[in-house]
């Protein structure tokens, strides 16, 4: 039995993992893609739900949740609850006003576009939430 393992190993598992490499799969957030999800999400809050007519309400769901996500988790990785606070959202947990703010910097920083989402939401938060 062991040495059906392993030979099923040495023939299948571990070629694949030599080859494989899941960092390079990833690709990162860019401004441009999180600026079109938020706008969605803005839509969707704002009681339009979506004001793309060629998309279902499932894939507008699908870009809300992305930009919903995103802005929730860059706060949380960008603010570990040990560091010095560079921002202060606000503790009310309504998404809006993060998503707002991010939608209106990259609407007026066009040519930050194509830099990762998690610089531009880090230097969003820091600006329009500042602990001050």
């Amino acid at each position: 039995m062991v040495k059906k393992f392993y030979f099923a190993f040495c023939l299948f598992i571990f070629p694949f993992l030599l080859t494989s490499n899941p960092c390079h799969a990833m690709n990162h957030l860019t401004g441009q893609e999180l600026f079109d999800n938020c706008k969605v999400a803005l839509d969707i809050f704002d009681k339009n739900f979506g004001s793309v007519k060629t998309e279902t309400e499932y894939l507008q769901g699908i870009k809300a949740g992305i930009c919903e996500g995103y802005v929730m988790s860059a706060n949380e990785t960008l603010h570990p609850l040990n560091a010095k606070k560079e921002y202060c959202l606000p503790s009310d947990n309504d998404m809006r006003g993060p998503i707002a703010v991010v939608v209106k910097y990259l609407k007026n920083h066009p040519q930050e576009l194509n830099l990762p989402a998690s610089v531009l939401v880090a230097k969003t938060f820091e600006i329009y939430f500042s602990c001050k």
